[in-house]
């Protein structure tokens, strides 16, 4: 009964115990915000059905930034690679009650700290009358109509050059990577790969290709249980081969990409191919896709090889603090 309600079954669990005051989902980006001008804005719902947002996009700012329904307004990225990048802190959910409420945020210093000891597996809620004020975006600037349609701009393409998805409870595993809107056999859309194209756009490195031997002994003082946790998620969501393992840098565990939370499917909806140049991974439909379908890739035939190869040779050197 203590946990949070949300219509996609994600939600936010503690894999270690927490102390009271402990920080959590350390958040290193200001674009992710609102502290940083060309990162989010703030517009009316008047303003984004001006702008003839699709639904899908709507579903996803609802549930991934900051809103205020009392006031109808709604936190938005300014960009297509600010929207397409997730993060832990978006999918917290709500409380239902005060009192199971564990996660409090800092504005000033834009920092998320549980309020009480939490266990490990215990999910982490936020408390229930601001919920929603507590997702990235808070401090972003209010828009007039103008700078809202400059802002928007976007949001024309996206729908034309990237799959409709959300990510939402998978019945293979966890989490996985649904369709948000019906997909045509023979669409041709992109999915956002990692964070290496982030590093081409904005000159910052937050992930970066490491010997397995390195980063063992670099886990070896946390312990056996917390380094299997670390090496469990790196190995879901990061490249490797036998030799080097693509691993996050400071604030890059924290960010989520799409493409990273795919599951494994013997015969999955579609082929893809990846662009080592662009850091894209574009997927051709080989059938029709409903809204509400999982969408998966074979790790064993289809993307795995390449998506591994291209992580790995089209990786940054491992510089900055892991």
């Amino acid at each position: 009964d203590a946990r949070g309600e949300s219509d996609d079954g994600v939600g936010v669990v503690a894999t270690v115990n927490l102390k009271c005051g402990d920080e959590v989902m350390p958040c290193s980006w200001p674009e992710q915000t609102g502290r940083s001008p060309s990162g989010l804005c703030i517009v009316t719902d008047e303003q984004i059905e001006a702008a003839n947002v699709p639904e899908w996009i709507v579903r996803n700012l609802r549930r991934r930034f900051y809103n205020d329904r009392r006031e109808n307004i709604q936190a938005v990225p300014t960009s297509a690679r600010v929207f397409l990048c997730h993060s832990m802190q978006q999918y917290v959910n709500t409380a239902r009650d005060s009192a199971h409420a564990n996660v409090i945020y800092d504005a000033d210093t834009d920092a998320y700290s549980v309020s009480c000891d939490v266990r490990a597996g215990v999910e982490l809620l936020y408390p229930p009358d601001c919920g929603d004020t507590f997702r990235p975006g808070f401090a972003a600037p209010r828009l007039d109509d103008r700078a809202a349609r400059a802002a928007l701009s976007w949001i024309r393409d996206i729908g034309r050059q990237y799959a409709p998805t959300l990510l939402a409870a998978s019945e293979l595993h966890g989490v996985g990577l649904v369709a948000a809107a019906r997909i045509a056999r023979k669409s041709r859309l992109e999915v956002s790969v990692n964070q290496m194209q982030e590093q081409e756009e904005t000159g910052e490195k937050r992930v970066g290709t490491v010997r397995h031997d390195l980063v063992n002994e670099k886990l070896a003082s946390l312990g056996d249980d917390m380094r299997r946790i670390v090496l469990d998620e790196v190995h879901r969501r990061f490249g490797f081969d036998g030799v080097h393992m693509t691993i996050p840098l400071v604030g890059g565990l924290n960010r989520i990409v799409p493409a990273q939370m795919m599951n494994h499917e013997t015969s999955p909806p579609m082929t893809s191919k990846v662009d080592y140049v662009r850091a894209r991974m574009s997927f051709l439909f080989t059938r029709d896709v409903s809204e509400g379908v999982e969408l998966t890739e074979n790790y064993e035939k289809e993307t795995s090889p390449e998506y591994f190869r291209w992580a790995i040779e089209g990786g940054p050197d491992p510089l900055g603090k892991m």
